[in-house]
């Protein structure tokens, strides 16, 4: 994948498009991480050991991301079975 390439990321109903803005991939250990939160509003941050952790509730959860892209969002929360065909809807089926 190359800056410039769409992605399309599912999710439970919809689907977002990203594009990519860097074309390296870079380890999650040499990122800055600024306030980020995920899909639900729980706050995502990197620790000590260079990982990256969830906050959910009163505990911490490892997320298991060994590298990240930057990417600028084209379209968020499109509804899935409105505007995608029936091959891209099974090319997105959440596992």
């Amino acid at each position: 994948m190359r800056k410039g390439d769409l992605v399309v990321v599912p999710s439970w109903g919809t689907f977002s498009v990203y594009e990519l803005t860097e074309d390296m991939a870079r380890p999650v250990s040499e990122i800055e991480l600024s306030e980020i939160k995920d899909w639900h509003g729980n706050k995502i941050e990197k620790k000590e050991d260079g990982l990256l952790y969830r906050t959910t509730g009163e505990s911490d959860e490892l997320i298991d991301l060994g590298f990240v892209r930057k990417v600028k969002l084209i379209e968020k929360d499109i509804p899935r079975y409105e505007y995608a065909d029936s091959a891209l809807t099974s090319r997105m089926k959440i596992q």
